[in-house]
């Protein structure tokens, strides 16, 4: 099966959230690890960027099925 724009976007999103995670002082990623505050801060907009674009196409794909 060849994969669709969403899957790939879901691929990117659970990547990103894996690097935000090794980043965040714990499992809920809302507090950065001392001494990687700026690291933390850029791979949260990165996962928050993602996961408007993945909103976007789900509803883009809503659409298309409507």
């Amino acid at each position: 099966m060849e994969p669709t724009k969403l899957t790939v976007l879901l691929q990117v999103f659970d990547d990103f959230q894996h690097i935000l995670l090794r980043y965040s002082a714990d499992y809920t990623m809302q507090i950065p690890k001392k001494g990687f505050v700026a690291q933390y801060w850029e791979w949260s907009q990165k996962v928050n960027l993602v996961q408007r674009i993945i909103e976007d196409e789900e509803s883009i794909e809503g659409e298309k099925q409507s």
